[in-house]
């Protein structure tokens, strides 16, 4: 599913932004939580958790579910499902859980993969994300929770371009780190995805991650 879009460049110059030379205006920080109302100066608002790059590493993600701290409440909801159910029904499933989560005062959603096995298979990662986000958007609860992302599926640079311009703050790629772990105990690799991320928005004109949750920065390849 990732490769039936591509990214669109910013028609300015190029490139658009250079990431390594202005990193001084560069930013890979997003905020997660309950926006609040913004049309309203409250205190309130200032309720959200800064995460200096959106690619989660596994303890990171463990601290942000286990987080007990007021005005924050985490819900995590699994995105597998049995491999024979239709996937409209797997999506209005997905879509009473999120209401769920919402009326239980969630402010972060993480959508997980993880249990997947003989009898169960995930939704695609991208399908999840825009799915719950423009659900959220058309309910009117989008201010109201921000979305992460667990998932085996993501590896490549523009797999997170994709997540993250279809509604998610950040994504905990698990299977990708454990690799990576693996390669880079054996000398084999050293990767560094705040250069990845930087890439990315940089080659939209945003300066910083938050400016990247756009959908109409792809296009279909057809």
């Amino acid at each position: 599913l990732f490769y039936y879009f591509k990214q669109l460049f910013a028609q300015v110059t190029n490139p658009p932004i250079d990431a390594v030379r202005e990193k001084i205006v560069t930013s890979t920080a997003v905020y997660v939580g309950k926006n609040g109302n913004l049309l309203e100066e409250k205190p309130e608002n200032c309720q959200v958790l800064k995460i200096e790059n959106p690619i989660l590493a596994d303890l990171d993600l463990l601290k942000i579910c286990s987080m007990q701290k007021s005005g924050f409440k985490v819900v995590k909801v699994p995105i597998i499902f049995y491999k024979s159910t239709p996937i409209d029904r797997v999506l209005d499933h997905l879509f009473v859980q999120v209401d769920k989560a919402y009326r239980e005062g969630a402010t972060i959603l993480v959508l997980s993969d993880r249990g997947v096995d003989e009898n169960h298979v995930a939704l695609p990662s991208l399908l999840a994300v825009a799915a719950v986000h423009k659900y959220l958007v058309q309910t009117k609860k989008c201010t109201a929770m921000s979305l992460i992302l667990e998932s085996a599926e993501p590896r490549e640079v523009h797999h997170f371009a994709t997540l993250l311009g279809y509604g998610a703050s950040a994504v905990n790629p698990y299977l990708a780190h454990a690799t990576i772990g693996q390669l880079i105990e054996e000398g084999l690799l050293n990767k560094d995805y705040y250069a990845a991320v930087l890439r990315i928005v940089a080659e939209s004109a945003t300066s910083a991650a938050v400016g990247h949750h756009l959908p109409s920065l792809f296009m279909s390849e057809l």
